[in-house]
């Protein structure tokens, strides 16, 4: 396979090429780049109390939201590879058919995540495959703070005074205007909901909204409501039929 870098860009629950750290920064390598989601069969099984994980409508959000990342990466040159199975040894296989040297990826929080995380890593291991996790679920990142994570204040108002007073959010991370071809791969396909075990969801016609999956749409309704609509300079006060205005503060972070 040679010697150039080659890194797997492992996508979870960031399904975005807008402010994407790992993304972003693989970029900047000049290394061959294998941009990758694994539908988790552990995700679509029982909870412990025999409930399903994972539901229709769940489903198909994730379904809409993978499908809009393919199409954006396949419009930048690339495309996003697509398996059904256990991520750490999916990303195992890809690594030892691709000669992938490094797998960079968000980092989560929760126990399930941190499980696969820890899997990976003594999977990959062994083979020197470097792996480089990044911090992209919060608006302000855990390092600029004004106070460590053990000194949390307990009230919120006190956390809000605190963080508007010393803290600044960073800019967003450059979204790539063009993204180097996979190499000779099978992408694969989205498994249908029959393939998940699952129904498709009833709509009810009653029902305000339909959700659509996807960061097209959900930026579109971002501005929609902030920037469109003008919705955030109104807020309704309780228990009064009046509405007032409120400052909003402008942030650069996605």
């Amino acid at each position: 396979m040679g010697t150039e870098p080659r890194i797997l860009i492992w996508y979870r629950a960031d399904l975005r090429i807008h402010d994407h750290e790992p993304l972003y920064r693989a970029g900047q390598t000049g290394a061959s780049l294998f941009p990758f989601y694994c539908f988790d069969d552990r995700q679509f099984g029982e909870t412990s109390f025999g409930f399903p994980k994972t539901g229709g409508f769940r489903a198909q959000f994730l379904q809409e939201s993978v499908l809009d990342l393919r199409q954006q990466l396949r419009s930048l040159g690339s495309d996003l590879i697509l398996r059904r199975g256990l991520p750490e040894k999916v990303i195992l296989a890809l690594v030892e058919e691709f000669g992938i040297t490094a797998v960079y990826y968000h980092r989560e929080v929760t126990q399930e995540e941190l499980a696969v995380e820890a899997a990976l890593k003594a999977l990959l291991e062994p083979l020197n495959v470097s792996l480089k996790s990044f911090w992209g679920h919060t608006l302000y990142h855990p390092d600029d703070l004004p106070f460590s994570l053990n000194q949390l204040p307990e009230l919120f108002t006190r956390f809000r005074k605190d963080v508007e007073q010393s803290s600044t959010i960073n800019p967003t991370f450059a979204t790539p205007t063009k993204l180097p071809p996979l190499p000779a791969i099978d992408p694969g396909e989205i498994p249908s909901l029959e393939d998940l075990g699952l129904e498709p969801p009833m709509l009810d016609s009653r029902a305000v909204l339909k959700f659509q999956g996807g960061e097209t749409a959900g930026l579109a309704s971002v501005a929609g409501y902030f920037w469109t609509g003008d919705r955030s300079k109104f807020t309704k006060k309780p228990a009064m039929a009046c509405w007032e205005p409120i400052t909003l503060q402008n942030s650069r972070r996605g």
